[in-house]
C-alpha cells in the first residue's frame, strides 16, 4: 500500500505514483514471503536446540522501503542484545542465506557491511570518533532511515530507542537542569546523517578510481536517485522537528524530550520518499508543486529501474538508458534545491542547520 503521506499528494495536487504504488505491493508480498520462511527457517533451529533467543534480523534497502523493483538486493544484519554463542551466528547467518536464495532475492555485495552479524550495544555506543568505523555508520543511518523487523521485532525497537537516546542526550532534563530554551533540531542527528551522506558520494567515486572498468552505472543511478531521497527524506524529518514540538503544545523540558525521542522513533518506521513527502504540510504552494513533482521524477526512476534489461543496460554509463536516468535525477536535484534552499519555511532550516 502507498505511504498515506504520498496519497495525500496525489490527492491534494491531482498527480500520480503508479511505479511507487507497484512497488509497494510488491514489496509487501515478498516482505510477507520472507517473514513466513525466517520464522520457519530459525523455528527449525530453535528445535534443533541452536539458541537463537534475543537475535533479531534488520532487513535493510528497498525491501524496508517498499520500493523493491526486479533483481534487488537484500540487504540484512542480524542483531542481538547479547553477544551469542558462535553457532548461533553461524546457523542464523547460514538460515537468512538459504531463505534469500529460496525466494530468488539477491544477498548483499560484499564489502562486509550487511550480510553479517553485530551487537546492539555497538550501534549506539560508538558514534563518531575513530572507533565509529565507516561499516557500523552505514548500520546505524540504514536502520534509522530505512529499516524492517523481520524476527525479534524488540531488537529494532532497542537499537533505535538507545540510538536516538545518544543522539539526543543533550536535550534530557538531567543535562539541561538550567536551560529553558526549547529544542529546535537536533544537530547532532542531523551531522552524522550529512556526514553520511557525504560518505556516501566520496566512497562511491573512491571505489570507482579503484575499479574503473566494474560497470558502476547502475550504482552510479541509485546515487542520483534512492540515495539522495533517502538523505533529503531523512533531513526533511529532522529539520522539522522543532515545527513539530512547537505543535504539539509541550512545555517543560522534559516534555519536550519526551516529545522528541517519540517523533523521532515514529519517523523511523516512515521511508524516505514518506519523510520527504510529509514536508507537504509546511510548504508554501510552490513548493507543495516543487514536492510533487520531485516525487513524481523518482516515481519515474524506480519505474524504470523495475526492470532488469535497464539495469544490465545500465553497466555501461554511455548508455541511452543512462542518460534517461541521469536528466531525470538531474531534474529531481533541481526540484530538491526548490524545496531545501527557496521555499520560505525550509530556507532558514537548511541554511541555518545543513552547511555550518
Amino acid at each position: 500500500m502507498l505511504p498515506q503521506e504520498l496519497e495525500k499528494i496525489e490527492k491534494k495536487i491531482g498527480c500520480s505514483f503508479p511505479n511507487l504504488r507497484d512497488a509497494a505491493e510488491r514489496s509487501k508480498k515478498k516482505s510477507d514471503e520472507l517473514a513466513a520462511a525466517i520464522s520457519t527457517e530459525f523455528k527449525g533451529l530453535g528445535d534443533k536446540g541452536v539458541d537463537v533467543a534475543g537475535i533479531g534480523l534488520l532487513i535493510t534497502g528497498s525491501i524496508a522501503r517498499g520500493e523493491i523493483t526486479e533483481g534487488s538486493d537484500c540487504d540484512f544484519l542480524l542483531v542481538s542484545h547479547a553477544t551469542p554463542s558462535h553457532e548461533s551466528v553461524i546457523q542464523g547467518l547460514d538460515a537468512v542465506e538459504r531463505v534469500l536464495a529460496d525466494l530468488n532475492l539477491v544477498e548483499p555485495g560484499g564489502q562486509g557491511v550487511f550480510g553479517d552479524f553485530t551487537t546492539a550495544a555497538e550501534l549506539f555506543i560508538r558514534i563518531g570518533l575513530e572507533r565509529d568505523s565507516n561499516p557500523n555508520m552505514t548500520r546505524r543511518l540504514s536502520i534509522l532511515l530505512e529499516s524492517a523487523p523481520f524476527l525479534d521485532a524488540s531488537v529494532r525497537d532497542v537499537v533505535l530507542e538507545k540510538v536516538i537516546e545518544r543522539y539526543c542526550a543533550r536535550y534530557h532534563p538531567s543535562y539541561r537542569k538550567d536551560v529553558d530554551e526549547p529544542v529546535a533540531v537536533p544537530r547532532f542527528l542531523v551531522n552524522d546523517l550529512i556526514r553520511y551522506w557525504r560518505t556516501i558520494a566520496v566512497d562511491f567515486e573512491a571505489k570507482r578510481w579503484r575499479k574503473p572498468r566494474s560497470g558502476w552505472g547502475l550504482r552510479y543511478a541509485k546515487l542520483l536517485s534512492t540515495r539522495k531521497i533517502m538523505f533529503a527524506g531523512g533531513l526533511a524529518s529532522y529539520l522539522t522537528t522543532g515545527e513539530y514540538l512547537n505543535r504539539s503544545g509541550k512545555k517543560s523540558v522534559k516534555e519536550r524530550y519526551d516529545a522528541l525521542v517519540e517523533y523521532l522513533r515514529a519517523e523511523s518506521d516512515k521511508s524516505p520518499a514518506a519523510r520527504l513527502a510529509s514536508l507537504f504540510e509546511y510548504l508554501g504552494s510552490s513548493g507543495q508543486n516543487s514536492l510533487a513533482e520531485c516525487l513524481k521524477r523518482y516515481d519515474e526512476i524506480l519505474g524504470l529501474l523495475n526492470s532488469q534489461k535497464t539495469k544490465d543496460a545500465l553497466k555501461s554509463e554511455d548508455s541511452s538508458e543512462m542518460q534517461g536516468i541521469i536528466k531525470l535525477a538531474s531534474e529531481l536535484n533541481s526540484l530538491l534545491e526548490e524545496i531545501f534552499f527557496e521555499d520560505t519555511f525550509m530556507r532558514p532550516l537548511t541554511r541555518g542547520y545543513s552547511l555550518f
